[in-house]
């Protein structure tokens, strides 16, 4: 399981027990609703989702092939690849 996919599940059920919290009358104790928490909380959650990630750094796999051109004076490479960084 990745990271993002751990995070946004996380956040989906936060968000549905707090909208579940509301719609079942719980409230704070100033009166104001659970739900009204989530998006300042979300945001500060997200924003040091944001700086960790520069710090933390993913093992990255390396691979190297090669092939015999055999004399071949010319090559035609063609990479498909999900996405990220490519260095050739």
């Amino acid at each position: 399981m990745s990271r993002g996919q751990m995070f946004w599940g996380t956040a989906l059920i936060l968000f549905g027990g707090l909208m579940l919290a509301g719609e079942m009358g719980v409230s704070l104790p100033n009166g104001n609703s659970l739900l009204s928490l989530f998006w300042p909380v979300f945001l500060i959650g997200l924003g040091v989702w944001f700086l960790l990630s520069v710090f933390v750094r993913r093992n990255v796999e390396m691979e190297a092939d090669s092939i015999d051109l055999q004399g071949a004076a010319e090559a035609k490479i063609r990479i498909n690849h999900g996405a990220g960084e490519f260095r050739l």
